[in-house]
């Protein structure tokens, strides 16, 4: 506390605005991540880290994993150690879906873009990452990844109760893999979806998609963000996943986001100003006082 109070003011006042600016630039327009970092290793479900959710992982499959020593790495995408695997084996009884509620609903009419990295071992007959909206009487879901067998990577929607799903018509590999679904809400109906297959940037996701989808029934707003692993027919395969993403900005899909090095800067950013602040009500009652 010594030290705190005896540092130069300007020195605390850099100190401010560089945690703080630190800390919102790397942020940018994320409204939820998660890189996987921190958690016990062990089963995923029941834990949560990252930042904008309002609930730990919950759902059925006690078959996904988290490990710290784990973690994807794809050029242009920063991880922080972390990751996630099904390690569910060969079985069907191993389906199941883990759920993240996100701290708000996105409810607001715009563009919203979810990143993840993935890689999957064999070939899983439905494993994917998902968007469901806030309908809770006839959710409407948007599926990236593997879907339905196909040997190609699918964009799969569940619309007013139908199914449906758009190959990219790029062919499954093993290899790590960064999709992004980008999800255009709008009033009233027609809302859409697209799927990117390692976008090269930020400005490829203005471009044309691998696939696309479009819904009868409006897409209302984005509730949570879950797992899927459905081995259907006892097809082999896991999949591996990272860097789960929820953004407003295009960027958001390939920047740094901060680590809890980053929130330690801007927690003493804030520790700052209140220091800043009892200096000033401090001299403001000794001035009064020798009046």
């Amino acid at each position: 506390g010594y030290f705190v109070m005896t540092m130069p003011r300007s020195f605390i006042l850099g100190m401010v605005l560089t945690g703080l600016c630190a800390a919102e630039s790397a942020r940018a327009g994320l409204i939820a991540y998660d890189q996987f970092a921190g958690y016990t290793d062990g089963q995923l479900v029941g834990q949560g880290k990252g930042f904008g959710w309002g609930t730990n992982v919950w759902g059925g499959n006690t078959h996904m994993q988290v490990s710290g020593a784990g973690g994807l790495t794809f050029p242009g995408i920063v991880g922080a150690g972390g990751g996630g695997d099904t390690n569910s084996g060969a079985s069907a009884d191993n389906d199941g879906v883990l759920n993240r509620n996100l701290a708000s609903p996105v409810t607001a009419p715009g563009t919203y873009y979810l990143g993840f990295l993935y890689q999957m071992s064999g070939i899983p007959h439905n494993a994917a990452v998902r968007i469901g909206d806030t309908d809770a009487s006839s959710p409407e879901q948007i599926f990236g990844g593997a879907w339905n067998s196909e040997f190609a990577w699918q964009l799969a929607k569940r619309d007013g109760g139908n199914w449906s799903d758009e190959s990219t018509g790029i062919t499954k590999t093993t290899n790590v893999t960064h999709f992004v679904m980008k999800v255009d809400l709008v009033d009233g109906v027609d809302d859409s979806a697209e799927l990117f297959v390692n976008p090269a940037n930020a400005a490829a996701l203005a471009g044309s998609p691998h696939a696309i989808v479009h819904f009868d029934d409006d897409f209302d707003g984005i509730q949570n963000i879950a797992i899927v692993l459905t081995n259907q027919h006892n097809s082999l395969g896991d999949f591996s996943f990272d860097e789960i993403r929820l953004g407003t900005e295009a960027s958001d899909m390939f920047s740094a986001v901060p680590e809890p090095s980053s929130l330690a800067v801007a927690t003493v950013a804030l520790v700052g100003f209140a220091v800043l602040r009892r200096r000033n009500r401090r001299r403001m009652r000794q001035s009064n006082t020798h009046q």
